[in-house]
């Protein structure tokens, strides 16, 4: 006989806020949050001056917000919370959503957050990939939007030295994908897309034994920062 999932405590639950201007986009938002038995909706909020005004106190794991509010920017506020001056809990993750698929825009990111971070397309949005970055930014990854790979080529000699399928694997991992996801979408082991990411690091002067570095980031944010430069 057959027995249902034991429901998630309400109290390990990860609070999720979602700061968003498009009623419409908002709403959906709100409600795939709400229905997720491992999150919790802290609130839809429309503007930055709402946020400001209703956020301070509250328990907040993830931030989505939109990159521009009517009133401001979205990033303003998840750097503020990053940092501890927003009077909120400091987020685990922000995914920042963007109608500007502009690959220069993800260049701020490293700088302005102090934690994980996602940047999703709203015309490519889909609740798998929002569950994907949900996921990467709570253990502590970066994401880039798939489609941005296609609006600009990188400018980091490391990077163009890349094989086909090193770049393949590399642009899967920015995506957000594990291991066993990456092997699925480039069609091959586990274990070889290890290898590949292993020759990966070592092409891009990663440290994959130094503890305090986290590869998997690092090869990330080296992909972005190149692909950001070179789109200028």
């Amino acid at each position: 006989m057959s027995t249902s999932p034991e429901p998630t405590p309400p109290s390990t639950r990860r609070g999720v806020a979602v700061i968003e201007d498009e009623q419409l986009l908002g709403d959906l938002l709100g409600e795939w949050v709400a229905v997720q038995p491992d999150l919790h909706l802290v609130g839809v909020f429309r503007s930055e001056a709402e946020a400001r005004r209703e956020l301070p106190g509250r328990s907040v794991d993830v931030m989505i917000v939109d990159l521009n509010l009517p009133d401001g920017s979205g990033l303003d506020l998840a750097s503020e919370a990053s940092t501890g001056r927003l009077g909120v809990s400091r987020p685990r993750g922000v995914v920042v959503l963007s109608g500007d698929a502009r690959v220069e825009l993800i260049a701020e990111l490293p700088a302005r957050l102090t934690c994980s971070w996602a940047y999703l397309l709203k015309s490519t949005n889909t609740s798998r990939r929002l569950r994907q970055a949900i996921d990467a930014v709570v253990s502590g990854m970066v994401m880039i939007d798939p489609e941005l790979h296609r609006h600009a080529t990188p400018s980091d000699p490391a990077l163009v030295s890349l094989t086909q399928g090193e770049r393949e694997v590399l642009v899967a991992l920015a995506a957000g994908l594990s291991n066993r996801a990456i092997a699925d979408e480039v069609h091959t082991s586990v274990k070889t897309v290890e290898r590949i990411l292993s020759t990966v690091y070592v092409k891009l002067g990663i440290d994959a034994r130094d503890e305090a570095v986290n590869p998997r980031v690092q090869a990330v944010l080296r992909w972005a920062g190149s692909h950001a430069t070179g789109a200028r």
